[in-house]
């Protein structure tokens, strides 16, 4: 995959290339449709249409998307998070560098969302087991115990 950053005038800035691990979409589609049955829980009526639904083919893509969101860190890094399924608790974020260099991957505990990186905090949104929001501040610290900047 690849993301351009383009500024106002439409003038490309920055290419970032990397290559997260992808998973093809005939393997997802059967864990994936199974989730969302679990999900629609002891209603029977919403069950019945999940199922409906389930059961009028549809193309499927070759592989997974390879992200579903960017948030750019105030010093130019892209965090780039990766596509995950319903059933899938953990958020993994690629790391990329100013210049497009992918710089390596961080994993979030389950339901985590990057909201900001500012020099060597990331400001991030969950929700416990309660279904209460919070917010949580880390710090982010490189591989070799350096601070990221």
């Amino acid at each position: 995959p690849e993301l351009l950053r383009v500024d106002t005038t439409g003038t490309i800035r920055e290419i970032y290339r990397w290559h997260p691990p992808r998973r093809r979409g005939t393997d997802l589609i059967g864990p994936y449709r199974a989730a969302e049955l679990a999900d629609a829980g002891s209603d029977s009526t919403w069950r019945r249409r999940m199922a409906d639904f389930h059961a009028v083919l549809q193309p499927i893509p070759e592989f997974e998307p390879a992200a579903i969101r960017a948030i750019a860190s105030d010093d130019g890094h892209l965090w780039v998070q990766r596509f995950y399924l319903s059933n899938e608790s953990t958020r993994v974020n690629d790391v990329l560098a100013p210049d497009g260099r992918w710089l390596g991957s961080v994993a979030l505990p389950p339901g985590y969302w990057v909201l900001e990186v500012r020099g060597d905090r990331m400001l991030a949104w969950y929700r416990d087991e309660d279904d209460v929001e919070h917010l949580a501040v880390h710090r982010i610290r490189r591989p070799g115990g350096g601070e990221s900047r």
